[in-house]
């Protein structure tokens, strides 16, 4: 029902019972399909921009189910739900996903600790995109088919995000290095394309120049590399990467999640909320 490039902000007004035309501008400062979420980013302030318009006041936990909703059941996209509550609560959260529902618990640093984290975090853009559908499609059929070593590797990552959570509350920043390093070689057994032989060059580059540890974002396969990377190696890392044409993209934790920055007195009648 809803194809092409306006297939989300399509299938959003659609839910609002919205039939009429709308002006709606979209922008980011990402190329799609590089595994920054950025689809789920879309998806959230569409929701956000669309809910406020109609006067609803939605929680943030509300506004993150609602796209949850539109990107994976009615689109049909096979992707997960955490890009979605990341986007529309914003901080550094513990996200757990049960049967019974959703827990998004802050993880407690105080502020200079945030700051010596976000330091130390690179992120390159290595030029390619990718669909992730495919790698995601591959990941679940394994998963379905309950093979021992995706299982096995699903197990340890899940194993390593409680580990992190409770290093970093400890004060413990450089954990974050060595389990992204972790983190990435138990990722590349999920499906055969998360990585390939350029991008483990440009792995094992950052880290013979420094880096503690990183991962391709996203389900993998392109996109952005995100390095752990102490301040004094981080000039030798960029230099590095740099000569293998990949880009660095400085970038800032954002606290505040999905927001609207200006209200007026627009409002659109909703036809009928689904």
């Amino acid at each position: 029902l809803w194809e092409g490039d306006l297939a989300l902000p399509r299938a959003i007004l659609n839910h609002f019972g919205i039939s009429r035309g709308v002006t709606m501008f979209l922008a980011s400062e990402i190329p799609p399909g590089t595994g920054l979420g950025s689809s789920s980013a879309v998806a959230v302030a569409v929701v956000k921009a669309v809910a406020t318009a109609c006067g609803l006041h939605l929680s943030r936990q509300e506004i993150a189910e609602l796209a949850c909703y539109i990107e994976i059941e009615k689109l049909g996209m096979p992707i997960g739900r955490q890009d979605q509550y990341a986007s529309a609560f914003g901080g550094l959260n513990f996200v757990t996903f049960t049967s019974e529902g959703v827990m998004v618990e802050p993880i407690r640093l105080a502020p200079h600790q945030l700051a010596e984290l976000e330091k130390r975090l690179m992120l390159f853009y290595t030029g390619a995109s990718r669909h992730s559908s495919m790698i995601l499609g591959e990941q679940r059929r394994a998963s379905d088919r309950r093979d021992a070593r995706v299982i096995a590797a699903l197990d340890r990552v899940k194993e390593m995000a409680y580990v992190l959570r409770d290093s970093l509350e400890r004060g413990d920043i450089a954990a974050m290095g060595h389990l992204l390093h972790e983190n990435w070689q138990e990722k590349k057994k999920f499906a055969s394309n998360v990585s390939n032989p350029k991008i483990d060059r440009w792995y094992d580059l950052a880290r013979d120049h420094g880096a503690l540890g990183g991962k391709i974002t996203g389900a993998g396969g392109g996109g952005f590399l995100l390095l752990y990377c102490e301040p004094e190696h981080q000039a030798d890392v960029t230099r590095a990467l740099e000569q293998q044409d990949l880009q660095r993209m400085d970038f800032r934790f954002d606290y505040g999640g999905a927001r609207v920055l200006m209200n007026t007195s627009l409002r659109l009648g909703v036809e009928e909320i689904l």
